[in-house]
């Protein structure tokens, strides 16, 4: 029912990403295109026993309004990857393959950092020289994901840290392609 109340998120992700870590790179000096899938490997702790992560890549004008381009939502509890069903390029992981069944159940052991894959839908954006691209990770994604009642609960009560040093390098894998394509 959500989806069809236009929400302040659907077109301008400030709001959105109040509490997130936010990456932003400086005003671009030249056209950046994306193009393709994207992945998110991000380190990550909780206090509890189950967390969601959610990755934001935004397009953020001159004037500050962040322009959503795309997103993925993880359930840490899900985790687990298909290597024989993920894509990859040149030995590199640009999609994985999450199969989201009891059997692929993995535990959130409060405390301990665990990596996780997550797969940000594919795009294809334009970004402007001048405009800045941002990544905004945290802990949900509402209205894409809304969580049941007992999940909301449980992820209430935790607090998630993001870790990105030479032993846990959080990263994004942007698929990037030479602007000089589009002319």
């Amino acid at each position: 029912m959500l989806g069809f109340i236009p929400l302040p998120c659907f077109n301008d992700d400030n709001f959105t990403e109040l509490l997130n870590l936010v990456y932003q790179t400086a005003p671009l000096a030249q056209d950046m295109y994306i193009n393709g899938p994207i992945q998110a490997d991000i380190w990550a702790a909780t206090t509890n026993h189950v967390a969601t992560v959610s990755v934001r890549v935004d397009d953020v004008d001159p004037f500050g309004h962040a322009t959503p381009l795309s997103n993925g939502l993880l359930d840490a509890r899900f985790r687990a990857v298909d290597p024989s069903r993920s894509r990859t390029l040149d030995g590199q992981s640009i999609q994985p393959w999450h199969p989201f069944t009891e059997a692929s159940l993995q535990p959130v052991t409060p405390g301990q950092v665990m990596r996780l894959p997550i797969e940000v839908f594919p795009t294809a954006a334009l970004i402007k020289a001048g405009h800045r691209l941002r990544v905004a990770v945290g802990p949900s994604n509402l209205p894409q994901g809304i969580p049941t009642g007992d999940q909301l609960l449980q992820n209430q009560f935790g607090t998630l840290s993001v870790y990105n040093d030479p032993n846990h390098p959080s990263s994004v894998l942007l698929p990037l392609v030479p602007a000089s394509v589009l002319h």
